[in-house]
């Protein structure tokens, strides 16, 4: 996350958020790590056909709206009130796209067994500054929030020896873990490698 000069345990602060996206354009989407339609691309495979997915960690992604547009309903949360207010001024919000102020480490009750899937891009990385404590309280809620045998898909730059522990320590017995690296687009220039991390059948 090379945008912010943050010490990186701020990462998992609301009061960094709310400075770093104070200085980005409203009117714009920001993309961590792929583009929007990059994600959109390596996500499509792992997704029920217009199911009901969770978008943790939105920032102020295009991200939610884009897989709206592929029939998907999304529910966009992200901790920062400043990124959901930016995506409804950019008319965002629709039936099938909408927008909650909400911690991942408690998200709310009704929202048990409701997705067919969570999405994340960066999400979880910012999380993990705040230690591991942090990082499985929030596995643990996404994990409930998924309908039995739903998914959640992570994409990030954090190479297998680094994420893969986390997400089998944070998610216990009975997750099916799996990986595979997003394709760089002919004429990207990138300095590192981007992965999806699948949950199956939670």
């Amino acid at each position: 996350m090379a945008e912010s000069a943050a010490a990186p345990e701020r990462f998992a602060e609301r009061a960094h958020w709310t400075q770093f996206y104070s200085r980005k354009p409203e009117s714009a989407p920001f993309e961590w790590f792929v583009t929007a339609a990059q994600a959109v691309d390596a996500l499509l495979p792992l997704l029920p056909p217009n199911g009901k997915l969770l978008h943790a960690g939105c920032g102020t992604s295009d991200l939610g709206p884009q897989l709206a547009s592929h029939g998907f309903e999304v529910d966009n949360v992200d901790f920062e009130p400043a990124c959901i207010a930016a995506a409804q001024a950019r008319g965002d919000a629709t039936a099938r796209c909408r927008w909650h102020v909400e911690s991942l480490e408690r998200l709310p009750a009704a929202w048990t067994g409701r997705f067919d899937a969570v999405v994340d891009k960066g999400g979880l990385c910012a999380v993990v500054f705040g230690g591991d404590s942090a990082a499985h309280a929030v596995l643990h809620e996404l994990r409930r929030c998924c309908k039995p045998g739903g998914s959640m898909h992570f994409i990030t730059a954090d190479a297998p020896e680094e994420r893969l522990e986390l997400m089998q320590h944070g998610l216990g017995g009975g997750a099916r873990l799996t990986y595979r690296a997003i394709e760089p687009e002919d004429d990207e220039e990138r300095q590192c490698d981007y992965f999806v991390y699948s949950v199956l059948d939670v």
